[in-house]
């Protein structure tokens, strides 16, 4: 028998319950290779093989939503001269198919990956999730995310695009979270294109206030949002790490009104490029609300440099053509090596006053500012909890 009469021989057996099963192996989506046994829709490859495969999307526009609950790498190929997959709203329109619970968000998701079983790596890779600005309001029972790893979701992506996310502020590119100490999850998101949305590019979130039990690599990702629409401009940023263990390393960060938002203290900050940050008093390139390090960074325009929390660790960052470079908030922080180039203030409320061996050009003022009894609280970007 054809070695393709055979597949398909063993991919009906598997479907209808028969006594033999699949050997995890290649699928395709589409029709451009014919060499593996096919399927129309992604959501119908991925309910339907066996658990580790490999399924290859041909290039074309699919209008769906697709729920991934087993371990599979999906990835677009390129045939004919013809490479991007897109994955974008079916023609009933985008349905809120997740919940963030970190956040008290409900979203509809293009791409989500939940409950999965057996135990194993889901990976994405070369496809592009498009929401096609459909605004589905911002409350907490509508948001839109392109791509959306759910409790206990571990996997790999990477050289994604994911663009058009908008909805009022609730919105998301990437998301992932684990509001639970059992399973772990790991995650590496890596070379990816997030842009055009108008909520949040990337958001990793861990159980709150606990011991985290998400570890996230984030790197080598351009990531750029745009203003919200309505509501509070500091609703639109770019990459967000909440209670989880890292590091954000070398991405470029653009637009919005927040770069970073980091607040995990298991988290390091480095060699990442900000700039073009929203000229009001929220904008800020990395801002800091635990004892993160924030390393080798560069920064330019931007209303605030780095936002600094207790213990925070700032050192050998280039900051260039902000108003603060560097916000204390009258907290005791490590800050040196660092060079500060054409800003008003070198350094905001600093507790007692700055030995830090910094370099300082163009400079207005160097210290800034004066500490109350107890430090000020910068107004806070977890706008979605409830």
């Amino acid at each position: 028998m054809p070695c393709r009469g055979l597949r398909s021989l063993l991919l009906a057996l598997f479907l209808t319950g028969g006594h033999c099963s699949l050997i995890a192996a290649t699928y395709a989506v589409g029709t451009c290779l014919p060499q593996y046994v096919s399927f129309s829709t992604i959501q119908s490859a991925v309910s339907s093989v066996p658990a580790g495969s490999m399924i290859k999307v041909c290039s074309g526009t699919y209008f769906e939503q697709v729920t991934i609950t087993q371990p599979l790498t999906l990835e677009g190929v390129a045939v004919s001269n013809r490479e991007r997959a897109v994955i974008t709203m079916p023609p009933e329109g985008f349905l809120v198919n997740a919940n963030l619970q970190t956040l008290g968000q409900l979203v509809a998701a293009g791409i989500l990956v939940q409950n999965v079983s057996p135990p194993g790596p889901v990976n994405l890779s070369n496809l592009t999730v498009d929401g096609a600005n459909a605004n589905l309001g911002c409350d907490p029972y509508h948001g839109i995310a392109g791509v959306v790893y759910a409790t206990g979701a571990s996997g790999t992506l990477q050289r994604l695009t994911t663009r058009n996310q908008t909805s009022s502020g609730c919105s998301f590119g990437i998301a992932a979270e684990n509001p639970v100490s059992s399973p772990t999850q790991v995650i590496t998101i890596e070379h990816n294109s997030v842009h055009d949305e108008d909520g949040t590019g990337i958001f990793v979130g861990d159980t709150l206030y606990t011991t985290p039990s998400t570890t996230v690599t984030i790197t080598g990702n351009v990531v750029a949002a745009i203003p919200t629409p309505s509501g509070p401009i500091y609703y639109s940023g770019d990459v967000w790490v909440q209670d989880v263990n890292g590091t954000v390393a070398g991405n470029l960060i653009t637009g919005g009104s927040f770069g970073i938002y980091g607040d995990a203290a298991g988290v390091s900050l480095s060699h990442n490029r900000l700039a073009d940050f929203l000229p009001t008093g929220l904008a800020t390139a990395i801002s800091l609300t635990a004892s993160e390090t924030a390393e080798s960074n560069e920064i330019s325009n931007s209303y605030m440099g780095i936002y600094g929390a207790a213990n925070a660790t700032i050192t050998g960052n280039l900051i260039m053509n902000t108003a603060y470079a560097i916000v204390y908030n009258c907290f005791t922080n490590t800050v040196n090596g660092n060079t500060i180039n054409d800003t008003q203030v070198a350094y905001y409320q600093p507790p007692s006053g700055v030995s830090a061996a910094n370099t300082l050009t163009n400079v207005d003022t160097i210290v800034g500012g004066s500490c109350p009894a107890a430090p000020l609280k910068r107004p806070d970007f977890h706008f979605r909890r409830h």
